[in-house]
């Protein structure tokens, strides 16, 4: 039994039923251990669930970082588009991602302003990133403020319809809303 093993079914219990639908019995059970044995990796439920949170928001500043280089040469539409693509299909297929965006949509009541907090960290970086792309592109009809303003209120609106719908339905608000969000910010 090892910490790792807690926090991979910590993770798709919280993903699966919440915080709240989610007991420190259950994960012992299926990590096969007693529950007082979680107890000798972390203090409380509260302390499993903010140090998944804490390891999912560093390993998605790295591939935000890791996403912006790689298509720094890219066409700023392309690179925006392939980042609402990419945190969708992420969302999907993998669990760590669909617990950031549950935890920081639906956070337990009392840890809320630590799970606001965090995600703003995430949110920071991604501005900085877009702010670094939006001033490097050409001829824009907007300024790069209002641009990643624009662009971070579809990338919120996309992500609850992931949240709170199905990926079918961002799949459909992602075709309608992003021709007029290109339309709007381009010349």
């Amino acid at each position: 039994m090892s910490a790792e093993s807690i926090k991979q079914v910590a993770l798709r219990k919280f993903t699966e039923n919440g915080f709240e639908g989610t007991s420190l019995s259950e994960i012992a059970g299926e990590v096969g251990i007693k529950k007082q044995s979680i107890y000798c990796h972390f203090k409380n439920k509260d302390e499993l669930v903010l140090t998944i949170n804490h390891e999912v928001i560093q390993e998605d500043v790295q591939f935000l970082t890791q996403f912006f280089d790689r298509l720094k040469d890219s066409p700023l539409q392309q690179l925006l588009h392939s980042l609402l693509q990419e945190y969708r299909d992420k969302y999907v297929h993998n669990k760590k991602y669909k617990f950031m965006f549950l935890m920081s949509y639906i956070p337990p009541k009392h840890l809320e302003v630590y799970f606001t907090h965090t995600y703003n960290i995430h949110l920071l970086h991604l501005k900085s990133l877009l702010q670094a792309a939006f001033s490097s592109a050409p001829e824009l009809g907007v300024t790069p403020e209002e641009g990643i303003a624009a662009f971070l209120t579809l990338f919120d609106g996309l992500m609850a319809q992931l949240v709170y719908e199905t990926p079918h339905s961002f799949d459909n608000a992602f075709e309608l809303s992003w021709k007029v969000y290109w339309r709007g910010i381009s010349l």
